[in-house]
């Protein structure tokens, strides 16, 4: 099945003979071709100039959920839109793994031009919610960077392993089995005829760890925050995310303990250290209009903006929702509001809540470290939205048995 017509380099520097340069849903169809798309240049006499990957994991085709597949001319293939999109899939001969497709590509220009190849595949939930720089818990991304060799068919397996899932490496990287790697295959004329280009011609040994920094031959996990003001085209970032899982008042270890949890699970993903949550106890001091200096914007772990100055933030308004764990998922808010909430006590405008009969600040769940004493109401923001309600819904209020064991909500983190 061919898809386009006209012989053509896309507007992402795509070289391939037919178009690609919008993502494409397509199903299995064929024996050959998973994506449908069929990229041959055939010279009289001569073997091809031609790069044939094939898309391969490790998953069964019930926990596979889709990959999607960007080719272009090497650069931060992280700032493209991927150009096709698949959710088919094909039990391997031997059962060990699944089959996604293969694909086909050719040089536009010359001949020893160099290729970047970024595959995405997705565990559970939608692949089109992996997105970078951090893709996700159930992420698996795989890379590859080499050059055509003339009148030479080189064979490319791509496998997307399981152990790599919610590992982020750097765009210069690829996981393999859970460690990154550079992504670069020095020697393509090199490789084997029967496995064809497959990981052991990947350029060095892997680093220690999918955790740290650097490593032999450059591989290294993503760098989160340059990623981001890269793409923002600003010098710096501050992130901001949603915890992922639900938290009892009573039991967050104060404001501390909060600030805590924050930087656990940034620190998980390679976020930094230094977060606070949008969280007032009763000493107005400990409020987040007070404890936040303006700097570097804040944006989601997908690198949208939720503000751009301290001013901007405490205006009462979200530029974006802030829905995304420090992992990357997105909690996808209910049609009720008061059904996905965060503890906040707050004001949109970052100031501690007032109790309405003693017009003093909230104590929580003593200062949410203890049982007790029960607040006469306990705020909460909805999760998901991006006006005023995101920092306190008033109708989602709680009163009476906060303390108890009977309330959890998730926190909102703010890097400082």
């Amino acid at each position: 099945m061919r898809l386009g017509g006209s012989s053509s380099e896309d507007g992402t520097g795509s070289v391939m003979r037919t178009t690609f340069a919008r993502r494409r849903s397509l199903a299995w169809s064929g024996a050959s071709l998973a994506w449908g798309l069929v990229v041959v240049m055939a010279r009289a006499c001569l073997a091809p100039t031609q790069i044939a990957v094939e898309v391969l994991t490790d998953l069964s085709c019930s926990d596979f959920k889709g990959a999607t597949l960007l080719a272009t001319k090497p650069a931060s293939t992280d700032s493209l839109e991927p150009a096709i999109e698949v959710t088919s899939c094909t039990p391997t001969p031997d059962g060990r793994g699944s089959r996604t497709g293969s694909l086909v590509f050719v040089p536009s220009g010359e001949t020893r031009e160099a290729l970047a190849i970024r595959v995405v595949g997705a565990r559970a939930g939608k692949v089109s919610a992996c997105v970078p720089p951090m893709y996700g818990d159930d992420c698996i991304v795989a890379r590859r960077k080499l050059r055509y060799v003339p009148q030479r068919p080189l064979k490319l397996p791509i496998l997307l392993r399981d152990a790599c899932a919610g590992v982020a490496c750097s765009v210069d990287s690829t996981c393999i089995d859970g460690t990154c790697r550079p992504a670069e295959i020095e020697g393509p004329a090199r490789c084997g005829e029967g496995d064809g280009c497959d990981e052991r011609a990947l350029a060095s040994a892997p680093t220690e760890g999918s955790g740290g920094g650097g490593g032999a031959g450059g591989a290294s996990p993503v760098d989160a925050h340059a990623a981001c003001a890269t793409k923002l085209g600003v010098p710096k970032v501050r992130f901001a995310f949603v915890t992922e899982n639900t938290l009892r008042p009573e039991l967050l270890g104060g404001i501390a303990g909060a600030a805590a949890t924050c930087g656990g699970e940034a620190s998980k993903r390679s976020l930094g250290e230094d977060y606070l949550p949008w969280l007032c106890d009763s000493n107005p001091a400990n409020a987040p209009a007070n404890t936040f200096t303006d700097g570097a914007p804040w944006v989601r772990v997908d690198c949208e903006p939720i503000a751009l100055t301290k001013a901007d933030w405490l205006d009462g308004t979200l530029a974006a929702p802030l829905d995304r764990t420090a992992s990357g998922v997105r909690l996808e808010p209910p049609s009720n509001a008061c059904s996905l909430l965060a503890f906040t006590n707050t004001n949109p405008d970052g100031t501690v809540f007032l109790d309405a009969m003693t017009q003093q600040p909230a104590n929580v769940c003593g200062d949410w470290s203890k049982p007790g004493p029960e607040p006469a109401v306990l705020e909460f923001g909805s999760v998901g939205a991006t006006d005023k309600i995101w920092s306190m819904n008033l109708a989602c209020a709680a009163k009476g048995g906060v303390c108890s064991g009977t309330h959890a909500a998730h926190l909102y983190c703010f890097e400082r």
